[in-house]
């Protein structure tokens, strides 16, 4: 299965972008309702990123792909299944939000710029 590439990238930029989290995750109804956890599925099941990572196939280049390796296992080590202000406002998603934000800008180099 190949990686649905655009997919990922707005998955990426969900969970690089606090003004979308604060608007999308603590909401219950409205144009935009998601979560943490709906994001990183998104981001690694919904894509099929986590196989292909898994089978060390080639996604983006050795690089990003280094990158998304690292940047999986960071957000893996979050719980995603606590009050959203608290996780939106926590050192952890800043982290995240940074290193979403360098992946973003490695991919958009590669695609020229067509992030």
């Amino acid at each position: 299965m190949a990686v649905d590439k655009r997919s990922l990238i707005d998955a990426l930029r969900c969970l690089s972008d606090k003004r979308y989290e604060r608007q999308a995750w603590p909401a219950s109804s409205g144009p935009v309702v998601s979560s943490f956890v709906e994001d990183t599925c998104q981001l690694f099941d919904d894509t099929g990123l986590s196989d292909a990572l898994a089978r060390r196939e080639i996604v983006f280049g050795e690089e990003v792909d280094a990158k998304l390796r690292e940047f999986a296992g960071i957000v893996a080590n979050i719980e995603g299944n606590v009050d959203p202000s608290q996780l939106i406002e926590g050192q952890d998603m800043a982290r995240i939000r940074v290193f979403g934000t360098s992946i973003l800008t490695m991919i958009a180099g590669k695609m020229g710029g067509r992030s």
